[in-house]
């Protein structure tokens, strides 16, 4: 379905704003091999990752297929990971192979059924690399795999600068919660090899350009979104929880029938449930992830749809587990909502995908624009 939707689209000029920029940053290249430049100036809004990448292939065919292509490679290794995540959080001693099938089928059906995520997996773009590193993180987080853990901390940092250090954020805070002494320590033994190389760059960009660097990557593309609205974008503090719903469309309805009988489930059996072992659990760490992000954006003043990204996966993860725990509770139940939530998923994503028409408002103008900048 996404090579599909990625054939509708290579025929489209770049029209997206950032689109066009990421291409033209692409075509430009990199000074000194790690600063980018646009318009042979510099461009120091973000850490030049994914231009290091897509700098290579920019010239192979049309950049349109070329570098969009890179976007639908990352899209598959987060929808990797999704299910990698969903199998091993829902898995035990006791999980059938058809549970796990079931399982892995809702979290999958919910995640590609998000228009945004289809949208984003084929438009040039950074915010596919921030994720993928924050679900590779929380992955190998518990497989002492310091090397591994630090390139994915180095792929969201370079992507999307100090964002890439949330799962950091998270993993300290889980650690604290859940009183490990033990993991603490060695956490922070840990951690001056997970953040020193991604800090390298940041440390040259301050010696090669000083105050511009400070300004134009700290306080205008990071401070100042977190204060005042950028270019209108501003919005109340239910901004993101109503474009998480318009993004599900009718599975949102489902994803909260989920919450629901989950929530009734685990008030019956209270009693029987035992909170220190909930805590550590691993999809604890999914469900804090989830408040705190979006906590977090929330109370930023500048609002874009497109922030909403790294919620997606992680909802899916969550509403698969939800799944899971109703299905070993109340199976005949879980049955209804197994067969809806794979109906409701194939066809939101054949209308994105099979039957996908591209739609761009003022589609001349907008084209014209991108075809300015790249």
């Amino acid at each position: 379905g996404l090579f599909f939707r990625l054939q509708k689209i290579s025929v489209i000029p770049f029209h997206d704003w950032d689109e066009s920029i990421y291409a033209r940053l692409a075509k430009e290249g990199l000074s000194q091999f790690v600063f980018p430049q646009y318009l042979s100036t510099p461009w120091l809004e973000k850490p030049p990752f994914p231009i290091f990448i897509w700098q290579f292939l920019v010239n192979l065919g049309k950049p349109e297929v070329s570098l969009r292509f890179v976007s639908l490679l990352v899209s598959i290794g987060i929808i990797f990971l999704v299910l990698k995540l969903i199998k091993r959080i829902n898995t035990d001693s006791t999980t059938s192979s058809l549970q796990t099938i079931m399982t892995s089928s809702v979290g999958l059906s919910i995640l590609i059924s998000s228009n945004f995520f289809l949208d984003r997996s084929l438009l040039v773009n950074v915010d596919l690399f921030l994720l993928f590193s924050w679900l590779g993180y929380i992955y190998f987080r518990n497989q002492n795999n310091l090397i591994l853990n630090s390139i994915f901390i180095f792929i969201g940092v370079m992507s999307k600068s100090i964002l890439g250090f949330f799962p950091l954020v998270i993993d300290l805070f889980f650690i604290l919660i859940s009183k490990n002494t033990k993991r603490l320590k060695s956490f922070f033994y840990k951690l001056p090899l997970l953040i020193i190389p991604s800090l390298i760059w940041f440390v040259l960009a301050y010696f090669r350009y000083g105050r511009l660097f400070i300004n134009e990557h700290f306080r205008d593309h990071l401070f100042l979104r977190l204060v005042q609205p950028i270019e209108l974008h501003f919005g109340g503090k239910l901004f993101y929880l109503i474009e998480i719903q318009k993004d599900f469309s009718l599975m949102s309805l489902l994803i909260i029938t989920l919450i629901i009988s989950t929530l009734i489930i685990y008030f019956r059996n209270f009693k029987k449930v035992n909170l220190k072992s909930l805590i550590n659990q691993e999809i604890f760490l999914i469900a804090v992830s989830i408040t705190l992000y979006l906590f977090f954006l929330t109370f930023t003043k500048s609002k874009l749809s497109w922030y909403i990204g790294p919620l997606i996966p992680l909802i899916a993860i969550l509403s698969a587990t939800l799944f899971n725990y109703i299905l070993r509770n109340f199976k005949h139940l879980s049955y209804l909502i197994f067969a809806i939530i794979l109906l409701v998923g194939f066809y939101q994503f054949s209308l994105n995908t099979y039957f996908w028409h591209p739609r761009i408002d003022n589609f001349a103008a907008t084209t014209l624009l991108g075809k300015c900048i790249y």
